[in-house]
């Protein structure tokens, strides 16, 4: 059986997971096709994969493939895969994980503060939060299909600077970076990337607000 393969927004975003976790537990919100949390769970973690989408309630609609075929060295290990919702946070069958996962959410979410601050609540450790950089990726449509937020390094107008995050997830340390998550966008003219907003939740250490920008070969991509 095929085993899914990583994009380069799964390496970007899994670059990311420290290497000093006490705990091995992981929610991933918003797990999508649950590519990181396959590889995730065949490295020891413990990963309860969870997803607004309805199609997260219907186990015979072939939306999420890895789970629903029920790979052997997999199977044993997946925790939980059911519909939750950030903003209600009785939704989730744990509610303290080492690690909190949320991958391009917010920018759909008019109250993207109190879902900041939901997932502060869900993790004991860390949290990896994933937007598009300005408008990268833009989902027309109202939310939450579509994008009704924007963020830039600097905050001019229209958008909101990525160092808000710092003053929102206080007193924990934030640390910025970016990538792009397809090889073809490396030579597009407007660069479309993803930021990657990590929170410390062992570390009380003053935020920079510096954004690293990964390269491709940072990445190990292949």
């Amino acid at each position: 059986m095929n085993r899914p393969d990583l994009t380069l927004a799964d390496k970007l975003y899994m670059k990311h997971i420290p290497n000093d976790l006490v705990g091995n537990t992981i929610i991933n919100v918003g797990a999508g096709e649950c590519r990181m949390d396959y590889h995730l769970n065949t490295t020891g973690y413990k990963v309860y994969s969870t997803d607004y989408d309805d199609m997260a309630e219907n186990a015979n609609s072939g939306y999420h493939p890895i789970f629903l075929q029920k790979i052997p060295d997999v199977s044993d290990s997946i925790n939980y895969y059911n519909k939750c919702d950030l903003f209600d946070l009785t939704s989730f069958p744990v509610d303290n994980a080492s690690l909190v996962i949320c991958s391009q959410m917010l920018e759909h979410q008019p109250n993207y503060k109190q879902g900041v601050l939901n997932l502060l609540e869900l993790a004991t450790e860390f949290v990896i939060i994933t937007i598009p950089y300005e408008r990268s990726f833009l989902m027309p449509g109202t939310p939450p299909v579509g994008h009704c937020n924007f963020w830039s390094k600097t905050g001019k107008a229209p958008f909101t600077d990525i160092k808000e995050f710092i003053e929102l997830c206080s007193p924990y340390k934030v640390t910025f970076s970016m990538g792009i998550t397809k090889v073809k966008d490396y030579h597009n003219p407007h660069y479309p990337r993803n930021f990657v907003v990590c929170i410390d939740k062992r570390s009380t250490e003053p935020s920079s607000g510096e954004v690293y920008d990964y390269t491709l070969e940072q990445l190990n991509w292949k």
